[in-house]
């Protein structure tokens, strides 16, 4: 523009350089957008809902085992160990989890569902939530199992093995000791054939005889 005087000058635009403007494919080419599809979102819920519902169940074994007569009494770490060398099932209808006769050292816990327990083939009980079948193998005092267990519906199981039981009472003398003051409760009874004498139909008896009725009996030891 002229100015008053008569004296040209540049455009203000042009008093200071305008930074160069490049064209290239890498200035003027932005990032793709991130699009999440339908299938994609409904994969992630679905997973969340898998780590809830494992958060829930995984508090539910905690809260279960604690509460379980036979290690109730037990120390808290003690328990710690059982519940970390568990195994959790998950069984259809119909499915057998153990059979007569079988040599799996495990203790059993039904935590959703139901299990029939037979004997040649008769059914002898049936279990539901809450319920636990096995003690007796896993502290070792028979090494058979005396039935058949089967899901009589889809149900949800945890097992402990007789192994990681075994590695926590090395680890634990206190609980160690009061697992041998169960396994004695349990074995008394079947030594002592004899106490069947004070049953009045029981006491004219041979003794060959109590000592067959023994053999067949089942004997349990109950926890508070």
């Amino acid at each position: 523009f002229i100015d008053s005087q008569g004296e040209s000058h540049p455009a203000a635009d042009d008093a200071h350089e305008q930074p160069p403007v490049h064209n290239s494919v890498a200035s003027t080419e932005m990032a793709p957008a991130v699009t999440t599809s339908k299938t994609d979102m409904a994969f992630e819920e679905a997973a969340v809902q898998r780590v809830r519902a494992s958060l829930a169940m995984d508090s539910a074994v905690d809260s279960r085992i604690r509460m379980c007569p036979l290690f109730k009494e037990c120390p808290y770490d003690f328990v710690e160990e059982i519940i970390g060398c568990m195994r959790k099932h998950l069984w259809r209808k119909g499915q057998q989890i153990v059979a007569e006769g079988s040599e799996r050292q495990s203790m059993f816990f039904v935590f959703w569902g139901s299990v029939e327990l037979s004997c040649q083939g008769e059914k002898v009980k049936e279990l539901a939530e809450g319920d636990v079948f096995g003690e007796a193998l896993l502290l070792d005092i028979v090494q058979e199992w005396p039935f058949s267990a089967s899901a009589l519906a889809p149900t949800m199981g945890c097992e402990v093995p007789r192994h990681g039981f075994v590695e926590a009472c090395q680890e634990h003398p206190a609980a160690a000791k009061y697992f041998h003051g169960v396994f004695e409760a349990y074995a008394r009874p079947k030594r002592d054939w004899a106490s069947f004498r004070r049953c009045a139909a029981l006491r004219h008896c041979s003794e060959a005889f109590l000592r067959e009725l023994n053999e067949h009996c089942e004997h349990r030891v109950l926890f508070p």
